[in-house]
Parts: structure tokens; sequence; C-alpha cells
């Protein structure tokens, strides 16, 4: 989700971070069934990532009982 003026796309934030697991890591990059989030934060000029296991991430239930 795009909300400053930084980052053109955040799909060009995920090809890039893509390219770099693959080749600097020699990883394999999976949407649908990750092992890990990468999870990035851009706000104004200051940029945070995190790295979970699926298993890592806490979920809330929302209403009518949904996980989101």
């Amino acid at each position: 989700v795009r909300r400053g003026k930084f980052i053109e796309s955040s799909v060009i934030v995920e090809r890039i971070l893509g390219k770099a697991i693959v080749e600097e890591l020699g990883g394999i990059v999976s949407f649908k069934n990750p092992k890990y989030i990468v999870h990035v934060e851009v706000i104004g000029k200051i940029t945070g990532i995190s790295v979970l296991k699926r298993n890592e991430i806490l979920r809330r239930k929302g209403r009518g009982g949904t996980v989101k």
C-alpha cells in the first residue's frame, strides 16, 4: 500500500527485494506459500524491515470471527 511520495510502488519494492533474496542468498521467493514473511515499512526516509516465520505472525480475529 503506497502512502507516501518516496516510493513509486510497493510492487517495485517486492521485485527488488525478491531479486536480492534470490541473487544474494540463493533463496526461492514464493508469494503464495512463503516459509518466511519479509515486512517492509517505509516512513519518510526511514525504513524498517522484519523477517518472520509464518507461525511468528500475530493475528487477531476481526468482526464476524475472521482472522486478519
